[in-house]
């Protein structure tokens, strides 16, 4: 089809969409969150033809910028706002997931130069697995679970999980694949975009699934069968290290859940010896509440980014550059385990005299066994110590500075992290 075609039917099926859920919304006939959705899968079904609409990525781009324009209007200019602002903004929240969402559809085709399986099946876990999570959480939830903001609910969440299996495994089996391969290769994205979606706030599911979907694909479309086994294996692994210690973390559920994400993350980008260091942090995390006092530490997604960036940024340093960033990484997982004990017992038992024993466990936890085993030299082990010691000093004079708002805190110790990180590489 003609590209300026393409996208003026693509523009119009929009506008009747929206007209007709507005018509529907002002006879009560769907609710907020029901027109919401409604927008959302309707528009889905109809991105999901753009493989055969659209043959170059200029002509997509565009219409991304011309939907971004649309729904910006939507929001706030005052006409439009009052006449449909009800559509996609009802539900009482902060989400700027609608915006979200066509940028989403927009990278994806780049990523994809427009191959259909490997758009098709993001973009239909995108839009069926989200909304059905959504549907079953707002009408049969009833055991809830603390996200970053708000509560979700485990019917939402393991109605994700079924709808997106479905998502990945028939355009698979209907493409030529073999069935039992595409069942376990659906099994895994579907649980781990279920994490990833649970995670996820303010919208950044309509980012964080797409992409997430599109990664594991390019993993697993042709990954051996003992190999998704293996994979399986670990998240059953995780959901049973869930069950043991959520009541145990000082992290939200929804946060916890992004914590696991970020392990499957370091054990199949990175490796096994990768992943140990932040386990060990996770499980370390909740240690110092044998000595609580007051000032315990948020509960957010501020905190695990603030653990999981420095590292996660040396291990993408490794596998895109080759650099050897694998020491390092172990440094910053241990100064953060250093800065949580100080953050937590300095304030009874003392200021400076609780820098000893804080900087020690960090390298006694995280660098000593990697010195033990041999993957790290004397020489590294003992300039990590001293790197440990110098990101627990920094935060030490630094945290009277650090109380408000809560971001400066976690954003200064994944700083001093990464500084102290970077000097052991040079050295």
């Amino acid at each position: 089809m003609n590209p300026f075609a393409a996208m003026l039917l693509v523009l119009s099926a929009f506008a009747g969409l929206m007209f007709g859920v507005r018509w529907a919304r002002r006879r009560s006939w769907l609710s907020a969150e029901g027109a919401r959705k409604t927008v959302h899968m309707l528009m889905g079904l109809g991105t999901a033809t753009f493989p055969w609409l659209f043959r170059d990525s200029w002509a997509v781009l565009v219409l991304t910028g011309a939907f971004l324009a649309l729904l910006l209007a939507l929001r706030f200019a005052g006409s439009l706002r009052k006449n449909f602002g009800d559509v996609l903004g009802g539900v009482g929240r902060a989400s700027a997931g609608e915006l979200y969402f066509p940028v989403a559809i927009g990278v994806l085709f780049m990523l994809t130069n427009g191959e259909p399986l490997s758009f098709v099946i993001p973009v239909l876990v995108l839009t069926f697995a989200d909304a059905m999570a959504a549907l079953v959480g707002t009408r049969w939830g009833r055991h809830r679970y603390v996200a970053d903001e708000g509560e979700k609910s485990w019917e939402g969440s393991l109605a994700f999980l079924g709808t997106a299996f479905v998502c990945v495994f028939v355009p698979l089996v209907v493409t030529g694949h073999p069935p039992l391969h595409s069942a376990l290769a659906a099994l895994c994205i579907a649980t781990v975009t279920m994490l990833a979606e649970a995670t996820a706030w303010r919208g950044l599911d309509n980012l964080f699934v797409p992409f997430a979907t599109l990664a594991m694909l390019r993993i697993y479309r042709d990954q051996p069968e003992s190999s998704l086994w293996g994979r399986i294996g670990v998240l059953v692994l995780f959901a049973a290290l869930h069950g043991v210690i959520r009541k145990r973390m000082q992290l939200r559920e929804g946060t916890l859940f992004g914590a696991l994400v970020i392990l499957f993350v370091f054990a199949y980008v990175g490796s096994r010896a990768w992943v140990v260091a932040p386990f060990t942090v996770l499980l370390l995390h909740p240690l110092p509440r044998l000595w609580r006092c007051e000032g315990a530490e948020p509960q957010s997604h501020l905190a695990l980014f603030s653990y999981a960036l420095p590292p996660l940024a040396w291990l993408a340093a490794w596998r895109l550059w080759g650099v050897n960033g694998f020491a390092p990484a172990l440094v910053a997982c241990g100064a953060q385990l250093a800065m949580t004990c100080a953050s937590v017992w300095r304030t009874d038992l003392g200021k400076v005299a609780l820098l000893v024993p804080s900087a020690a466990l960090g390298w006694l936890c995280v660098m000593a066994p990697r010195w033990v085993s041999g993957e790290v030299s004397a020489g590294i082990a003992g300039i990590s110590a001293v790197a440990i010691i110098a990101a627990l000093l920094a935060f030490h004079f630094a945290q009277s500075r650090l109380r408000e708002p809560v971001w400066r805190h976690w954003f200064a110790r994944a700083a001093f992290a990464s500084l102290v990180s970077l000097a052991v590489y040079f050295t």
